[in-house]
């Protein structure tokens, strides 16, 4: 029998290739395959990493987005405007805008539309909103004392703790906002909108809402010592635990309004309609009912009257 010869000898022969010969391999072919095949397996174990080590890519837009607003903020400039104290951005659009605790102090943002942006913590301290489109804006802990914001949009805003210390808020909307712990002292909410807004542990504290809506609103132990609120439409509102003392009520209407519990002493009720109204244990010392109607309300004696 012949002894194979060495191009023999190098070479394979595998099933499938019915015979054909394979191409000679080196003495080092053998090694560098395996090496090969090692990396290859190494590659494939990196790229399919579980999913749950990977962020959906909605989440990394979004991230993304964030970062340039802030980045956009940090360079004290968005949407192409320069945000800075005493700006003239009359009439800019800032939809959407995140202006997280930008300096607008005194700024001028006469007709601007801020729907939707995000204010929280930002410095409006004397700025000029006046007709100004802030719906559904977020003001969280914001300072606008002193800020103008007569007859603007602030329809579903966020107000929590915000200061409008001295704020003009002259037929401003504000219905379904959301005021709860806001600071309003001395504000002047003359003919305001307040239908079914949260007012929960706000100050009100010497404000003016003559003639202001409240209908359905939220008052819960919200302080409004000495404020007046004279004409104005409290029907269903929750005043329950409010301090009402020395306010002015005279002509307003209260009808089904919740005041259990509310210190009303020495408030102004001449006139007032108190229709099915609930004033179980609330304090009447010293108020004024002149001509004020009671018919099927609730006396602070839980009796009814007639």
């Amino acid at each position: 029998m012949k002894p194979s010869s060495s191009s023999e000898r190098g070479s394979r022969t595998y099933p499938h290739q019915s015979g054909k010969k394979r191409e000679s391999l080196g003495p080092c072919d053998g090694l560098r395959g395996h090496a090969h095949t090692r990396i290859r397996a190494e590659r494939t174990k990196t790229h399919s990493a579980p999913a749950m080590h990977r962020r959906p890519t909605c989440m990394r837009d979004a991230e993304s987005r964030d970062v340039r607003r802030r980045t956009s903020v940090g360079c004290v400039e968005v949407n192409g405007y320069r945000i800075e104290a005493g700006a003239d951005l009359e009439g800019a659009v800032l939809t959407d805008a995140y202006l997280v605790k930008a300096n607008l102090e005194r700024a001028n943002l006469v007709g601007a539309d801020l729907s939707r942006a995000n204010l929280r913590d930002a410095n409006l301290r004397g700025a000029n909103l006046f007709v100004g489109d802030l719906h559904a804006a977020d003001l969280s802990r914001a300072d606008c004392s002193h800020t103008n914001l007569g007859q603007a949009d602030l329809t579903e805003a966020k107000m929590f703790r915000t200061n409008l210390f001295a704020a003009s808020l002259v037929r401003v909307r504000l219905l379904f906002a959301d005021l709860h712990d806001a600071s309003l002292e001395r504000a002047v909410l003359i003919g305001a909108r307040l239908r079914s807004a949260v007012l929960e542990r706000a100050n009100l504290r010497r404000a003016n809402l003559e003639g202001a809506f409240l209908r359905d609103a939220r008052l819960g132990d919200a302080v409004l010592t000495k404020s007046s609120l004279a004409n104005a439409d409290l029907e269903e509102a929750i005043l329950r635990g409010a301090d009402l003392s020395s306010v002015d009520l005279s002509h307003a209407s209260l009808k089904g309004a919740d005041l259990r519990g509310a210190n009303l002493t020495h408030a102004n009720l001449a006139h007032a309609d108190l229709t099915n109204a609930i004033l179980s244990e609330a304090n009447l010392t010293g108020a004024d009912l002149a001509s004020a109607i009671l018919t099927g309300a609730i006396l602070p004696d839980r009796s009814v009257h007639r």
